[in-house]
């Protein structure tokens, strides 16, 4: 497995979308991040946790300072207009991207963020037509 840090755009297009989104994804980050993804502020915070918990990630891999050898370490939230399926397809990046060292297992945010791509692919499949069509 290799790791990189991941470019702005593909944490914030997950942001833009969740920022967007209604009913379970928001309620579960308030739950259990604190955060209120419908504020800019808080937003962009939790960007810049998402960038920090990458770059341990590739320092757990590579070596401590690694990190700031695959781009400038200096996340700036932009809204990214996006859909459900680039939101999923960049998130599932950024949990590859942290999927190193304890991560995984110690991360309060990896896991919630792995929990939401989860609840994305749900709500992906039981958007599709041929889910409608599929007997029980």
């Amino acid at each position: 497995m290799s790791a990189f840090v991941v470019e702005d755009q593909v944490i914030n297009r997950v942001l833009a979308f969740l920022s967007q989104h209604n009913g379970r994804i928001p309620n579960l980050l308030m739950q259990e991040l604190g955060v209120n993804i419908h504020l800019a502020e808080e937003t962009a915070k939790l960007g810049q946790s998402m960038i920090e918990l990458n770059c341990n990630a590739v320092e757990q891999r590579y070596g401590g300072g690694e990190a700031k050898r695959f781009r400038e370490l200096n996340y700036s939230l932009r809204r990214e207009p996006t859909n459900i399926i680039q939101a999923y397809k960049s998130l599932r990046c950024w949990l590859y991207q942290c999927a190193e060292g304890d991560v995984p297992e110690t991360s309060l945010l990896y896991a919630t963020m792995s929990r939401i791509s989860d609840m994305l692919a749900h709500e992906i499949v039981q958007n599709l037509p041929q889910y409608d069509r599929a007997a029980w």
